[in-house]
């Protein structure tokens, strides 16, 4: 398990592929509120500062890192070093925000079988230690992103081991209901914590993912449509003010296509 050190924020972090978005949002009475979002963390647990470039990160696929450092490289996943150097800068910034939206994609981008569940899950659980470390008293609210199973993007709309192990993972984010329809299919809502009025669904949009050959075809995986269909229908008849989370964003195939016609291969490793 990977301890907390406090490190400073390298000036070419922003080179690697590593997002940390910090919101703002409003308030019944006007009252500001504030909460970190994390997502693509992408660790590569193999970077190493080896003097042969071309072994320093599986991620890189054999292509040389050359200017390798602390905080990465450009053609690397994130190190260890640069996502306890981000948190360590989050807790400095906002030491107690609202909330955290955590949306996932968590391993390296590398070929399947360069991974397995219980890789997939290590790396899970080492994220979920670490940021639990850092914000022990901070809800975080969680979506799995297509890379946060194995084989990557093929996430079922049924129950599995890796949904399983990873609601054990964060039990102490989820209330039991919760961790009960996480478990049947990575999706969850729940009231936002200490504010009247508000709710967070957590959706699995991976299941409408143009990768996922598993759900290719069904009509509704998992039951996640029905599942929202009565929780935004609740939400509504309550006057709950809803936040919906996932990884996957809506208008991310049309996008594709708009621009590039044909999606090219490079873009089923997003």
């Amino acid at each position: 398990m990977h301890e907390l050190e406090t490190t400073t924020l390298s000036s070419g972090m922003s080179a690697l592929k590593f997002l940390v978005v910090f919101g703002l949002f409003g308030v019944s009475f006007g009252l500001p509120g504030r909460f970190w979002h994390i997502t693509d963390l992408h660790w590569d647990p193999t970077y190493d500062l080896t003097n042969k470039p071309d072994q320093v990160c599986a991620s890189g696929g054999n292509r040389p890192a050359s200017n390798a450092g602390t905080f990465g490289d450009y053609v690397c996943d994130s190190p260890w070093d640069l996502i306890n150097s981000c948190l360590s800068a989050m807790k400095a910034i906002l030491p107690e925000p609202d909330f955290i939206i955590w949306t996932g994609d968590d391993t390296p981008h590398v070929p399947n079988d360069q991974l397995g569940e219980e890789a997939v899950l290590g790396i899970i659980n080492n994220l979920t230690y670490i940021i639990n470390k850092v914000f022990p008293n901070t809800k975080v609210y969680s979506a799995l992103g297509n890379h946060d199973f194995h084989p990557k993007s093929q996430l079922p709309g049924a129950p599995h081991n890796i949904y399983n192990m990873t609601a054990e993972l964060w039990k102490d984010w989820l209330h039991l209901e919760s961790q009960e329809t996480f478990r049947q299919g990575g999706f969850y809502s729940e009231k936002l914590l200490n504010r009247t009025g508000y709710r967070m669904v957590v959706l699995n949009t991976n299941l409408y993912y143009d990768q996922n050959k598993v759900t290719e075809g069904m009509e509704d995986p998992a039951g996640q449509f029905s599942w929202a269909d009565k929780i935004l229908t609740e939400a509504a008849n309550n006057k709950e003010k809803v936040y919906i989370i996932g990884h996957v964003p809506p208008g991310f195939f049309e996008r594709k296509e708009v621009n590039h016609g044909s999606p090219p291969s490079s873009m089923s490793n997003i």
